[in-house]
């Protein structure tokens, strides 16, 4: 059983490792405007990409570089929370061609 473990730990050390490079190379091949308009920088949008998590979840707001004013949620808030809305509109060329070169990048 101990071998098991000890085999199971170095695997996800080596996913571990290969995902940190990946996110290296991509960041080091990157430039900071990737996502046209967005304050997000690439290495925050590409590190959940590049884990070794079976899903992934980005915020759209994230996504479409809106910042904090685009919050959904503000803990403490009573009321407004939980207002935003995307339309189609806002996913630009340039943002779906990104987010399809990440997806395919990473086999998500």
């Amino acid at each position: 059983m101990r071998d098991v473990e000890i085999e199971e730990q170095e695997i996800r050390e080596a996913e571990e490792e290969a995902a940190a490079r990946r996110l290296a190379d991509d960041a080091a091949s990157t430039n900071n405007d990737a996502v046209s308009g967005a304050s997000v920088e690439p290495a925050a949008e590409v590190a959940p990409l590049a884990s070794v998590a079976n899903t992934v979840l980005i915020p759209m707001q994230d996504i479409l570089g809106l910042g904090s004013d685009a919050r959904m949620n503000l803990p403490g808030r009573p009321s407004g929370n939980w207002q935003f809305r995307f339309t189609w509109e806002q996913l630009t060329p340039e943002i779906t061609a990104r987010l399809r070169d990440l997806t395919q990048l990473y086999d998500r």
